[in-house]
């Protein structure tokens, strides 16, 4: 995108603008004007989302909410230009965070920031749309994770040796998973509102920034409301948390449990979910054997280099996960 068509976006005058480099799905530019630092971020195509999800849309408008609701470090919403597919925000200099490099300061701060979002009150809550795929009750994870792997499915492209996972293991592990879900007398039963809360959407140090003393949390794509359960699980089980210690994931959900308002079945629902979330990592994992997923990532990454590396590093991470999976105790 050329400096002049930046420049429709701002009252105040540019001087310049780089490409801020990260592994997200949309393309990030720190914009400098005389009237300070901001980010543009323009997004992909809805069109190219399989259910034509908003992502822009989604996220100026639940910052904006966030934002009156009380959470200060996250971005400031200064303009959206929906037929652009732009979103302007307030620039967030700091430090990004490697699993790897995670301390136990940091752990705290990701509970008290995620526990601060999830103890919003029931009429904020409620403002909120569901999330882009809810998960309010075991079957509908269940549904949520069978759509993916039918997607998956349908617009496969890769290796033989894929498609045998795939159609394979994948397979008979969901298979399984299903069976045992079924037994479930409350499969269908829905959280109630009252126990719901804002999601994030993508939590995790990866969408940390640090700034001296400060943390701030950015990327709110997928915010939205939901069985917060499903937030912690997301985080537990994420790719980008692959390095954090089984000593800090512990702390995490012990300064969590502590600081929730409601967590009388939080153990329970946390246990039967947690399969359900792993297998969910396992097809994100095998995005790259989706063609229509392909063209997303190649939107946001400008031309995959090597797309056959990165399918063989991605099975291997699928095959490793699915091998991990808790199986169901009932």
């Amino acid at each position: 995108m050329p400096l002049l068509d930046f420049q429709k976006y701002f009252s105040n005058k540019i001087s310049s603008y780089q490409a801020v480099n990260h592994g997200g799905n949309n393309l990030l530019f720190r914009v400098k004007t005389d009237g300070g630092d901001y980010l543009i971020k323009k997004y992909a195509d809805p069109f190219l989302q399989f259910d034509g999800y908003n992502r822009g849309n989604n996220e100026f408008s639940s910052i904006s909410k966030l934002r009156k609701a009380g959470l200060a470090n996250i971005p400031n919403p200064i303009s959206y230009f929906p037929s652009d597919h732009v979103a302007v925000y307030s620039f967030i200099d700091g430090d990004t965070l490697n699993s790897s490099k995670v301390t136990k300061t940091n752990i705290l701060d990701l509970a008290t920031f995620l526990t601060h979002m999830h103890n919003l009150p029931t009429g904020t809550v409620s403002t909120f749309q569901k999330i882009r795929t809810p998960g309010t009750s075991l079957s509908m994870l269940l549904e949520r994770v069978e759509a993916r792997y039918l997607n998956l499915v349908s617009f496969f492209d890769g290796s033989n040796e894929a498609k045998d996972f795939i159609y394979g293991d994948v397979k008979r592990s969901l298979e399984i998973l299903k069976k045992d879900l079924l037994q479930e007398q409350n499969i269908n039963k829905e959280l109630s509102l009252f126990k719901q809360a804002i999601l994030h959407g993508d939590f995790g140090v990866h969408n940390m920034i640090l700034r001296k003393d400060d943390s701030f949390f950015v990327d709110f794509e997928y915010c939205g409301r939901d069985d917060p359960v499903n937030e912690v699980l997301g985080f537990l089980h994420h790719d980008r948390s692959r390095g954090i210690s089984t000593y800090l994931f512990d702390l995490f959900l012990d300064e969590y449990r502590n600081k929730i308002d409601f967590n009388s079945d939080f153990d329970n629902r946390l246990r039967r979910s947690d399969p359900i979330i792993g297998m969910e990592w396992v097809l994100i994992y095998l995005n790259p054997f989706n063609s229509k997923q392909l063209k997303h990532m190649n939107f946001s990454r400008e031309i995959i280099e090597d797309i056959e590396v990165l399918r063989k590093e991605r099975l291997g991470k699928a095959r490793a996960k699915l091998g991990r999976l808790r199986v169901i105790e009932n």
